[in-house]
This record gives C-alpha cells, sequence and structure tokens, in this order.
C-alpha cells in the first residue's frame, strides 16, 4: 500500500523550496521498468521546466493535487499550439501527446501534481530537447522561463 500524508507534501513543499531546480519528486512506482510511470512532484514558481518530448511514449497526464499550474504544448519549430491551465478552483487533470514538445510553468508556490506516463524509464532515451529553447542551467534559461510566462497560442518561444 502506498499513501502521500500530509506530512510527505509539508517535507515535499520544503525540499522544493531548497532544492537547486526548485522542485523535488517522488516516485511511487516501483521500478524503472514499470509499465506506468507515478511521480509526485512538488515544485516552485521559479523553477524551469525546459520544453522537451519523449519521443517513444504516446501520452502523459498530470492531476493538479494543489497548487497552480499552466501546461504548454509546441508545435517542432517552437510554436505554442496550447496553453491550459490547472488550478484548485478550476481544471484539475490534463493528458496529452508526450511525444510533442511541452513544458510547465508553476504559478503558485508548493505546487503539487501527480504525473503519470508509459513506461519503463529509460534516462538515455526519455527526453528529447528542441534546439530552439535552453536546456537548464544555460545562461539563457532564467530570461526563457520568464517569457514561458507570457507566451500565448500562436507565439513563437
Amino acid at each position: 500500500m502506498k499513501m502521500l500524508t500530509k506530512s510527505d507534501v509539508e517535507r515535499l513543499g520544503e525540499e522544493a523550496k531548497s532544492a537547486k531546480r526548485l522542485r523535488t519528486a517522488l516516485p511511487i512506482h516501483d521500478d524503472p521498468s514499470d509499465p506506468i510511470q507515478r511521480v509526485i512532484m512538488v515544485a516552485q514558481p521559479q523553477t524551469y521546466v525546459a520544453p522537451h518530448r519523449h519521443p517513444d511514449k504516446s501520452w502523459e497526464m498530470i492531476l493538479l493535487i494543489k497548487g497552480a499550474i499552466d501546461l504548454l504544448l509546441f508545435s517542432d519549430d517552437g510554436v505554442v499550439e496550447k496553453r491550459v491551465s490547472l488550478s484548485e478552483g478550476g481544471d484539475r487533470l490534463l493528458e496529452y501527446p508526450a511525444d510533442e514538445y511541452h513544458s510547465a510553468v508553476i504559478m503558485a508556490e508548493d505546487t503539487l501534481v501527480l504525473e503519470l506516463k508509459e513506461g519503463p524509464y529509460d534516462p538515455a532515451t526519455a527526453k528529447d530537447m528542441p534546439s530552439w529553447a535552453p536546456e537548464e542551467g544555460e545562461l539563457e534559461a532564467d530570461a526563457f522561463n520568464a517569457r514561458l510566462r507570457t507566451l500565448q497560442p500562436g507565439d513563437q518561444a
């Protein structure tokens, strides 16, 4: 049996605040080879989720538990195709094509989500990064992250 307790949520929130990436993850699947990967994630608004895709997967799902998050889906050349907001007072779940470029913008402190996607997880093939966006840690990442907060459908990243 697996359970996410109130103390788990509080601990994860504190870990996310002090983490270099301003987010933390708690896998709840048993093994990277599991056919469905299930991860609890807590993130802070300043975290940068670089646009990426999972070329060997067909779907990914985010269930918002607490906070607010905007998910952006991009064309191959970096044009925003969709921006979907999930919030405690609004929509809570989004399933989208994992093999399309996507990113997330955290809109509230201690945002808590359950991410589900197809397994198995192989770090060598897990992500494909586009040429039009900086990767985490690159000099341009902070400015690009600020731009992600304002992009709307039709905008070029």
